[in-house]
């Protein structure tokens, strides 16, 4: 039986943004890249370098869902 309160799904969202932006930390890290990655300050992911964002990423996590990653798709719109 689910809650009007119930907010797992959007603790699933918040998750996945860490995970993408720990995931991408790794990736730069292995180029020897110097950063901060800051999660749901500008946008869900940010990393910047030297206080200015060098890279703004949206993250979109679904359950039970086919989305389309085109401009036409659900999201997009």
């Amino acid at each position: 039986m689910s809650s009007p309160f119930d907010a797992s799904a959007s603790l699933l969202g918040y998750l996945f943004q860490v995970r993408i932006g720990l995931a991408d930390a790794v990736r730069r890290l292995r180029r020897c890249e110097t950063f901060t990655v800051g999660i749901e300050t500008l946008d869900d992911v940010v990393f910047e370098t030297v206080g200015s964002p060098v890279e703004i990423l949206q993250t979109k996590h679904h359950l039970n869902a086919k989305t389309g990653l085109g401009d036409a798709s659900a999201e997009a719109v």
